[in-house]
């Protein structure tokens, strides 16, 4: 079972609803065929037990054109003053007005039948076996109607009892057909009904097989559009979406799917388009380019992006500028403290000359005037 179901696994849809197709088929096949069997069986049996009816009001018929008294005297059963024991004409009789068979019984022994033995001789002294037959006819004195097997062949049989005028059973007047003869009918027919069956299950898998590939060649269409579209290839155009079944509900989300991806394919060439473009004006930013602005517009909303950019770069050259104009006043300012610095440094010595001078001064006119 797990073979067949990883065999149905990899196949087709269309192989699978044939094989699906094909194993219904099979089973209406043989219910037809059992249910045919079976019908024809019990009008067979129904046929049979007609037959058996008007064989044996035939027999009847027969045997009381010999007399309608019966009795058993000294071990020989009469019919009138007939003796039936060994009366073969009269069940022969039988035979060539309605066909079958017919046998008297003398108690349960045979004594007149046109029932053979295997050897081709008539079945005279064999008896009837014990069971329901004889329990019913011998026993309770009733007929018996149904199947039996008589010495190998099987037939359908009436048994109706023969008595006395005191009413007491003492024989049995039998007649039957072989249910061969009506069941080889209900064979052959049954044989022809399944060969029939067969020929139309074939017929219908390949009408089915072709039907279905009909069916399902719109979902392997959808199948490879699938795969065109996971690969990338959104220029494919996609059919039956005008259907209304199932199919036309996929192809109409293979619709959605594809307009979907071929607006994300747009949404990443824009992207890529701005990505470039403020990577070049960055590059340029960095090579010290203060006026690298972006002045083609950015598609979409990235174009905010883009103002955003241009008002930083030029707030950046803003203060870049003023930066410069303040490390001018600042060089200049410089200069002038350097400029004081070196003047105030000249008066020092000047001053330190002087006072050097003085100085001297001093110590010559103490030694002048001898004050220590």
């Amino acid at each position: 079972m797990a073979a067949f179901r990883s065999f149905l696994k990899r196949q087709q849809l269309s192989t699978k609803v044939t094989l699906m197709t094909v194993a219904a088929l099979v089973l209406l096949s043989a219910v037809l065929f059992v249910g045919t069997r079976i019908l024809l069986g019990q009008d067979a049996r129904a046929q049979g037990e007609e037959r058996l009816d008007t064989n044996m009001r035939v027999a009847w018929s027969v045997l009381q054109s010999s007399g309608r008294d019966y009795a058993l005297r000294g071990g020989v059963l009469y019919a009138g003053q007939t003796p039936l024991n060994g009366d073969n004409a009269a069940v022969d009789r039988i035979k060539e007005l309605v066909g079958g068979t017919a046998t008297i019984f003398l108690g349960d022994r045979r004594v007149a039948t046109n029932v053979m033995n295997p050897d081709g001789g008539r079945a005279l002294g064999t008896s009837l076996a014990a069971g329901p037959v004889k329990d019913a006819v011998l026993g309770r004195g009733e007929p018996y109607r149904g199947e039996t097997d008589i010495l190998g062949t099987r037939y359908f049989a009436a048994y109706d009892p023969i008595k006395d005028s005191s009413g007491k059973v003492i024989g049995i007047l039998f007649v039957g057909v072989s249910a061969e003869d009506f069941f080889r009918n209900v064979d052959d027919l049954g044989w022809h009904v399944l060969l029939l069956a067969v020929v139309v299950a074939a017929i219908a898998a390949a009408l089915c097989m072709r039907g279905a590939r009909q069916l399902f060649a719109p979902l392997e269409a959808s199948s490879a559009t699938m795969m065109r579209l996971a690969r990338g290839d959104n220029d494919v155009a996609i059919a039956d979406t005008e259907r209304p079944d199932e199919i036309g509900g996929i192809a109409r989300a293979l619709l959605v799917f594809r307009d979907a991806a071929i607006a994300k394919d747009a949404a990443d060439r824009e992207q890529r388009q701005v990505v470039e473009r403020l990577a070049d004006s960055l590059a340029q930013l960095s090579a010290g380019d203060l006026t690298a602005e972006i002045s083609q517009a950015f598609p979409g909303s990235y174009e905010t992006l883009r103002i955003n950019y241009n008002s930083a770069l030029s707030g950046l050259r803003g203060l870049i500028g003023a930066t410069g104009e303040s490390t001018t006043a600042i060089r200049g300012s410089s200069f002038e403290i350097a400029q004081a610095s070196e003047d105030l440094a000249r008066r020092t010595e000047a001053s330190a000359a002087s006072l050097a001078q003085v100085e001297q001064c001093w110590q010559n006119m103490r030694g002048t005037s001898g004050v220590k």
